[in-house]
């Protein structure tokens, strides 16, 4: 507002004291604007605080935006004073409604714009690109945005509005600073997790940070006046950081600037995040039909390594009908109906420990081992496998190695048996070879075993330890197999303290597997550097199934046998007859407890899966009662979880079915020979 004036002295004392109370900006400017005087509201809302001395009033409003200064210059004309030489000019204060119209263009478009080049299949990278971009149309002349290096989405991006200039900014940001805690380093701001915001950079600025002098030039190229560096935060943890910067001859960043960068790196860090959550939710997806097309097919092998064997059975089964066949064939086709069972009770005992692997529930059991004996059974195992193929199996004693060692006997074998018959799978002519070495500590034994068949290329390897997938669909159909051997070993393995690894492999050439498991070794213990028996002093006295006399191994047993199966009744009987022992049969748990109250007998063997009573039930009951004898728990479930119940039930010991006969009667000799001696190892109380 603008309006000439003549006044008197007392007018003039008047407008004095009007002039310097009131709030309101005003200055008294000459016709030529020259500033005569200003209010202190008016000091204040121009931030001059010096004495007046011709300055011009262009200069004085320059120090506020030039809408406002236009503005003034406009009024001033629409209001001529005809008459007085002074000019009397009103400010009014519109930075609060410039501001406001500045955030609301900020919210409107910028941060709309962020919004609008998110997408959900995007990656991280195209998220911050995108962003960069918004940042250089909208904020800054130049822009840089780095994420932390563990986020795995790469290193960041840059965006400048002068495209010629972006391969400079991004050898600044590929050159970095020797200092990460210097005033401009983005790595401040990412340590820290605090802005950093500087109006204005002057040239001495830099001679105060550790920089080269290339990384001086690059930022004199790109153009560095005025910065913001914001850090990107998702709940309350620095993942990044977004650098806005003004080149010389652009307007310097103010307070509003600074809040609306924030609100732009809150802004990314929510993208980001629901990036980053795409990413993992695609992952995740991707995962999980990789995971279902490899049960799938996993289930398809199964199927097929299930009804091959069963086929074999149920065939060779009916022609042992055959009354035309003669001895000799149907001895044969005994055999062959007894190796298809012992491959598929393998299959089903695969399936069940990867079960209890993925559940986190496999177990160990230490105990000393004969590793030489143990060797021995391998060559043995491996012998049966090489019998009918052009391929030669040897151990390679690297070593001298302890003959007795600390650890899970079965499971070892389980390792080994399956990667030697992989090999020998795998081989159609060749060798197969298993090298046995110890660490220096007596701590940890390696044992490598290598095959001159057809190897493996680097992407099958890639898949090789995965639970439920092979490494070439077409040589499971060729050479048959589940594809959990190896994921199951190398989890055994390390379950062991040790690893499954494979070395090296070269298609068509062959391949070499390495194990290796923690041990104890006794430092003084027996050695051996072969397998032949050449230390008779230290072999161990081991009972020869073959070499029982089973027509009287139980010879006077009575023997209590609890079963609801009738086919499994008539086996079992028919295996413990053989073997001298008088039987009775209860067909529940319920007649197997009336049966044990009127006879005592030597043992009893109790089904645990019954109708009306099942065996834990009908144990706990006789034990409630007082019964002692023996107890022995006949069970399809090999897990350990139901041996454990089977034992806390009342069971004095354990067996898994199926079982072979020679296998059953030497376990009931033991657990009668361990039983009798408890016995008489109990004194009577006088």
């Amino acid at each position: 507002m603008a309006g000439q004036i003549q006044l008197s002295e007392i007018e003039a004392e008047m407008w004095k004291h009007i002039f310097f109370a009131t709030h309101l900006p005003i200055l008294i400017t000459t016709l030529d604007e020259c500033v005569l005087q200003l209010n202190d509201s008016a000091r204040d809302l121009l931030g001059f605080d010096g004495e007046i001395t011709d300055h011009k009033l262009d200069k004085l409003l320059a120090r506020l935006n030039p809408s406002l200064r236009q503005m003034i210059r406009i009024q001033k004309v629409l209001a001529p004073a005809p008459y007085n030489e002074h000019l009397l000019i009103y400010l009014h204060d519109t930075r609060e409604n410039y501001y406001a119209e500045r955030l609301l263009t900020f919210y409107a478009t910028t941060l709309k714009s962020l919004d609008r080049n998110f997408d959900l299949t995007a990656c991280c990278n195209s998220v911050i690109t995108a962003a960069a971009e918004v940042a250089i149309e909208n904020m800054a002349d130049w822009c840089r945005i780095d994420l932390r290096e563990d986020l795995g989405v790469g290193p960041g991006t840059v965006a400048h509005k002068h495209t010629a200039l972006v391969p400079f900014l991004k050898e600044l940001q590929d050159i970095g600073f020797e200092n990460p805690d210097d005033v401009l380093s983005p790595l401040k701001v990412l340590r820290s997790g605090a802005s950093v915001f500087h109006e204005d950079i002057l040239p001495e600025m830099f001679r105060m940070l550790s920089i080269s002098p290339r990384t001086f030039a690059l930022f004199t190229k790109v153009g560095l006046r005025s910065y913001i560096c914001m850090p990107i935060k998702q709940n309350g943890d620095t993942i990044g950081c977004v650098t806005l910067a003004r080149a010389p001859g652009s307007a310097n960043f103010d307070a509003v600037d600074a809040m609306m960068a924030e609100e732009f790196a809150n802004k990314l860090a929510v993208n980001i995040e629901r990036a980053l959550l795409y990413k993992n939710l695609a992952e995740m997806k991707n995962a999980a039909e990789a995971a279902n097309r490899a049960k799938t097919n996993f289930i398809a092998n199964v199927s097929h390594e299930i009804r091959t064997p069963l086929g074999a059975i149920v065939g060779f089964s009916d022609l042992l009908t055959n009354s035309t066949s003669t001895v000799s064939e149907r001895q044969d086709w005994a055999a062959k109906v007894r190796t298809n069972s012992t491959y598929l009770l393998r299959i089903i005992d695969d399936i069940l420990d990867i079960s209890k692997v993925e559940a986190g529930k496999v177990e160990l059991e230490i105990s000393e081992v004969d590793l030489r004996e143990l060797l021995r059974e391998l060559t043995l195992f491996a012998d049966s496998r090489t019998a009918s193929k052009d391929v030669h199996f040897e151990v390679v004693i690297e070593t001298a190695m302890p003959r007795f060692i600390k650890s899970d006997a079965t499971r070892l074998s389980q390792i080994l048996s399956n990667l030697i018959g992989n090999a020998i799978k795998f081989t159609s002519s060749g060798f197969v070879r298993l090298s046995v070495s110890k660490s220096e500590t007596h701590q940890s034994l390696s044992f490598e075993i290598t095959d001159s068949g057809i190897g493996i290329s680097p992407a099958q390897a890639g898949i090789l330890f995965q639970p439920f997938t092979q490494a070439d669909a077409s040589h499971t159909r060729q050479f048959g197999g589940t594809g959990l051997g190896l994921a199951l070993s190398r989890t055994l393995a390390r379950r062991l303290g040790g690893d499954l690894v494979l070395m090296d492999s070269e298609l068509g050439k062959g391949s070499s597997f390495l194990v290796t498991v923690d041990c104890i070794c006794p430092e003084n213990g027996p050695m051996f550097t072969n397998l032949s028996e050449q230390d008779n002093e230290h072999k161990i006295k081991i009972m020869d199934v073959t070499s029982l006399d089973f027509a009287t191994a139980l010879q006077g047993r009575e023997i209590l046998l609890v079963e609801d199966s009738s086919d499994i009744q008539a086996l079992l009987q028919r295996f413990l007859e053989g073997a001298g022992a008088k039987i009775s049969i209860a067909n529940n748990g319920e007649d197997g407890v009336r049966a044990a109250r009127l006879k005592s007998y030597d043992v009893i063997l109790m089904d645990v899966q019954m109708p009306i009573k099942d065996g834990c039930q009908a144990t706990m009951e006789l034990r409630s009662e007082g019964y002692s004898n023996l107890i022995v728990a006949l069970t399809a479930n090999a897990m350990k979880e139901e041996r454990d119940r089977c034992l806390a039930a009342g069971f004095d010991a354990h067996l898994s079915k199926p079982i072979r006969r020679h296998d059953l009667i030497q376990r009931l000799m033991g657990f009668l020979g361990q039983f009798e001696k408890r016995q008489g190892e109990i004194t009577p109380s006088v």
